[in-house]
């Protein structure tokens, strides 16, 4: 875990390395306070995301001219997250019978731990359906088993510490947007490549 929180404060530090840093994150949370409008932010972080995957991130955030490219890729996003939702959904109920005062954290966990492989998947196949090949992710994700669960954990835990801190005050709330974009990026950076090496063969 000392490792992955190395990495992690090493990629916090990404965004900065772009002299625009600030109205970008500004757009990204300003977007997804919008219906429909935040799908284009979603397909944002999917850029970030894909960029990371292929190894051909750059040092500078993606610019945010490819509005309509962004807005078909958020589309898919929401549908693959549908999907993923609903199944945590089913699990957050079964979980509720047998261990009620977890279910909602053990839902949460395995949506963050499945997303990110399912939406590479997706990408590397360029199939909706490929996002849903649970034995193939399971399989994917053994690969990087350590690295990958400790990053979903690191995230759920730093994403849900920052909503209780700011979601409780009048400042936290006009702040939240910004930061949870920010928190996104660096999580899906950090996503991208550590599921790199597992599609070496695949993505082009």
């Amino acid at each position: 875990m000392s490792e992955i929180l190395r990495v992690f404060f090493d990629t916090m530090r990404y965004p900065l390395q772009d002299a625009k840093w600030i109205p970008k994150v500004v757009i990204g949370g300003l977007l997804n306070l919008i219906p429909i409008a935040d799908l284009v932010a979603w397909g944002y972080l999917y850029k970030v995301f894909i960029d990371s995957l292929s190894q051909s991130a750059k040092e500078e955030l993606p610019t945010w001219d490819d509005w309509r490219q962004y807005l078909a890729a958020g589309v898919y996003m929401l549908g693959i997250g549908i999907v993923y939702a609903l199944l945590s959904l089913v699990l957050f109920l079964l979980l509720s019978l047998i261990i009620p005062p977890l279910a909602p954290l053990l839902a949460l966990v395995s949506l963050d731990l499945v997303l990110p492989m399912a939406i590479a998947r997706f990408t590397v196949e360029r199939r909706f359906a490929a996002a849903f090949h649970f034995s193939r992710i399971y399989q994917k994700i053994q690969l990087v088993a350590r690295e990958y669960i400790s990053t979903a954990l690191l995230f759920t835990v730093i994403i849900g510490l920052s909503g209780i801190i700011l979601l409780n005050g009048v400042l936290g709330l006009l702040i939240w947007p910004f930061w949870s974009f920010y928190l996104l990026i660096v999580f899906a950076r950090m996503m991208g490549e550590i599921i790199s090496p597992t599609l070496i063969d695949e993505i082009s």
